[in-house]
């Protein structure tokens, strides 16, 4: 690290005062000598004690210095969690900021894989000396060093490095080890600058804060699965009254999922559409179990009473402020891109996105299960029955999109389709999407 001491900074300051009368003593030397001897005197006794002063000063200034280093670096991270999304983002940024708090050091990551340490690609190897050093990492405070007459390392240029040193400091979060952040010094002098007791203070009470960070930030995910996980048990409650639809919440978020992570969309978009999607049926709560139910045809009055369930799941979610971006799924899934759906009669892009993602996704799960009007299609019926609506009923590029992706999600994994259509089961189509659970 990189400090302007305090020593230097108060002899700045005092040889800026004391200028007038060092130009004064030259003056008096040929004037005056027995004043100039006096002057001479009086600023040799004043340079002597500035010494001591600036000396007692120089561990506050440095103390201070940290101290703000350390503070900027937690306003940055503070600041900066609210858009990281993931907990290797939250370790990349910390590294960056850490390269600034020490521009003449690399930052390494070890993470614990299989008994060993490894290094994530984005970050830097660690020298072949420091991870054989490396015996526990989730010791605290470790000053490592290789000198060449040990393992040295060589440089990118192929040059022997004659000292390194590193420190070493582990991040828990919580009680569980996540990974070790190191930093290390290379030089081809005889020597780098030892890392004094300031140095690794500042960096281990930096690693704690990553720690409490990587903390917060798996409460959050954990209070949101949580809160996922209530959701589905309600709307599970929901599609239980309907024997023929049970489980069908879930798998239409699963697959709006698929969808919307192909079309790319950011991470609080994806989630207020897995929120929607869960909930968009939520309405057939006040929906009479005798027209839910009915296994026969539907009278006009009882397709104009299901046709309430949209807006009735609308009033439902619109009354918790924390749900207010997944209310155009559960108010417009049954609009059509001709115009002629409900509620609204929206039609082509006037639908909006999370609504006509929804849609696809329902139409397509309740294609491939048994209705009590029908049996279930095969997926790949059901893919040809969505891209003949194409432009009719649903949006057609967001068909073409989703029809592609499940063909070549079979070409991927074709034992994974079986479990559609299947009661009680659920798909999982691709090695990086969780199927839900009923």
């Amino acid at each position: 690290m990189t400090h302007s001491t305090g020593q230097e900074l108060v002899r700045e300051r005092v040889t800026e005062t004391l200028s007038p009368l060092t130009a004064q003593r030259e003056h008096f030397k040929s004037v005056e000598p027995g004043v100039a001897g006096d002057l001479e005197s009086a600023l040799d006794q004043v340079a002597s004690r500035v010494e001591v002063i600036a000396r007692e000063n120089e561990g506050m200034a440095c103390d201070l210095l940290r101290c703000y280093e350390q503070l900027s670096v937690v306003s940055d991270v503070t600041r900066y969690m609210l858009i990281l999304r993931t907990e290797l983002e939250v370790m990349e940024f910390f590294a960056m900021r850490l390269r600034d708090t020490y521009p003449d050091c690399l930052v390494g990551v070890a993470w614990p894989e299989e008994g060993n340490y490894a290094v994530k690609e984005g970050f830097p190897a660690l020298p072949k000396w420091l991870t054989a050093s490396i015996r526990d990492c989730r010791e605290r405070r470790r000053v490592l060093a290789a000198n060449s007459g040990e393992s040295a390392g060589i440089a990118p240029d192929g040059a022997s490095l004659y000292h390194q040193e590193a420190v070493t400091a582990p991040v828990f979060a919580g009680p569980v080890f996540v990974c070790a952040l190191v930093l290390w010094r290379r030089s081809e002098t005889e020597s780098v600058s030892s890392w004094d007791s300031g140095d690794v203070q500042l960096f281990d009470s930096l690693c704690s804060f990553c720690g409490d960070a990587m903390r917060n930030f798996r409460l959050v995910q954990e209070l949101q699965e949580v809160a996922m996980e209530t959701v589905r048990t309600l709307v599970n409650a929901v599609d239980q009254k309907d024997p023929y639809t049970s489980g069908h919440s879930n798998r239409v978020g699963y697959y709006a999922k698929l969808l919307a992570t192909e079309l790319g969309l950011e991470a609080d978009a994806l989630r207020a559409l897995q929120w929607s999607a869960l909930m968009h049926d939520i309405g057939k709560i006040g929906i009479r179990d005798d027209v839910l139910k009915k296994a026969g045809k539907l009278t006009e009055e009882e397709f104009d009473h299901i046709k309430e369930h949209p807006q009735r799941g609308h009033a439902i979610v619109r009354e918790n402020p924390h749900m207010q971006a997944s209310l155009d799924g559960v108010l417009h899934h049954h609009e059509r891109y001709d115009g002629k759906g409900y509620p609204s009669g929206l039609a082509g892009e006037q639908i909006p996105l999370q609504a006509r993602i929804i849609q696809t996704a329902d139409i397509f799960d309740a294609l491939t299960t048994n209705r009590s009007y029908r049996g279930a299609f095969s997926w790949q019926e059901a893919l040809k029955i969505l891209e003949e609506e194409s432009g009719t009923v649903v949006d057609p590029l967001l068909c073409s999109i989703f029809a592609s992706m499940m063909r070549r999600y079979y070409e991927q994994n074709p034992t994974a389709f079986d479990a559609i259509g299947n009661p009680g089961d659920q798909p999982n189509l691709c090695e990086d999407s969780e199927p839900t659970q009923p």
